[in-house]
C-alpha cells in the first residue's frame, strides 16, 4: 500500500527507503550483514521498471515530495504483490508526474496486478477504472461499472443527493470603509497624542462610531516622547 501521507526515510539513500525492513542479507561465516550490492542492483531495475531515472545511492532527501511519493510507487511495486493500493497518490503530483503514474498503473494492470485506487478527483477515476465504488460515511453505497457513470452521478452518488448548483455566487455588500484612524499631533513635546476613530458596522457604511483616547503609561501618567513632534498612541 502506498499511503497518501509519507513515512520517507530523508538521510538514508533511495535504495535503502525502497527495501527499508526487507534487506537482501549475505552470510560472513556466522555474522549475517546487509548485502548493499544486490540491494542498490535491484532498486535500480525497480526504479527503472516504473520509468525513474533516479541513482539508488543519492540520498531521499535530495528528491522533491512528489519525486519521493514515486519512489513509495516502486518500493510497492518491488515487493511483487498481487493487490496494490494507492491512496491519493497524485495529491503531490505535477501533470507529467501523474501521467507516468498512469502508465505504470497500466502496465501493472497488463501483468495481472489489481489495483484500489482511492481518490476524489474525479476525471482520474473515470480514466483508469474499470470499476467504482463508492463510500460514504464509512458506509458502502455501491459498486458501478466505470464507463456508466459520469462526474455528476458519481457526486450525487457520493452526497446522497444531487447536486443542482456546486458553486452557488455569492451575495456580498461592500462596506465602503471598516476602520479609519486620525491621529493629532500633540501640541507639545510633553504633551500626549490623540486619536480619533471611525468604524462602519456591519452592512451599512454610513453608520460609524467615534471616539477620542490619549495614550498614557500604566501608573496613570501621560506618555513622554523621547523626540519632539513624535506622540505615542495606542489603539
Amino acid at each position: 500500500m502506498v499511503h497518501q501521507e509519507l513515512q520517507p526515510i530523508p538521510e538514508r539513500s533511495i535504495g535503502e527507503n525502497i527495501y527499508v525492513g526487507r534487506y537482501p542479507t549475505k552470510k560472513y561465516g556466522p555474522v549475517t550483514v546487509i548485502d548493499h550490492d544486490k540491494m542498490y542492483e535491484d532498486a535500480a531495475k525497480v526504479l527503472k521498471e516504473v520509468h525513474l531515472n533516479y541513482d539508488p545511492h543519492a540520498k531521499l532527501g535530495s528528491l522533491s515530495v512528489s519525486q519521493m511519493q514515486l519512489v513509495e510507487i516502486a518500493k510497492a511495486v518491488s515487493a511483487d504483490c498481487k493487490v496494490l493500493i494507492l491512496d491519493e497518490p497524485t495529491s503531490s503530483l505535477t501533470a507529467a508526474e501523474v501521467e507516468a503514474l498512469f502508465t505504470i498503473v497500466d502496465e501493472l494492470r497488463a501483468k495481472g496486478v489489481s489495483i484500489v485506487y482511492i481518490s476524489h478527483k474525479m476525471d482520474e477515476i473515470l480514466r483508469i477504472s474499470d470499476e467504482v465504488t463508492i463510500m460514504r460515511d464509512g458506509q458502502y453505497i455501491g459498486t458501478w461499472e466505470a464507463k456508466e457513470l459520469t462526474t455528476d452521478m458519481i457526486i450525487t452518488k457520493m452526497v446522497g443527493r444531487e447536486l443542482s448548483n456546486l458553486y452557488p455566487r455569492a451575495r456580498i455588500r461592500p462596506v465602503r470603509s471598516c476602520l479609519r484612524s486620525r491621529t493629532s499631533r500633540p501640541s507639545t513635546p510633553r504633551a500626549s497624542a490623540t486619536c480619533q476613530l471611525e468604524c462602519a458596522q456591519g452592512r451599512n457604511p454610513r453608520r460609524r462610531r467615534s471616539g477620542r483616547c490619549a495614550a498614557h503609561r500604566a501608573d496613570g501618567g501621560p506618555v513622554r516622547s523621547a523626540l519632539p513632534h513624535i506622540g505615542h498612541h495606542h489603539l
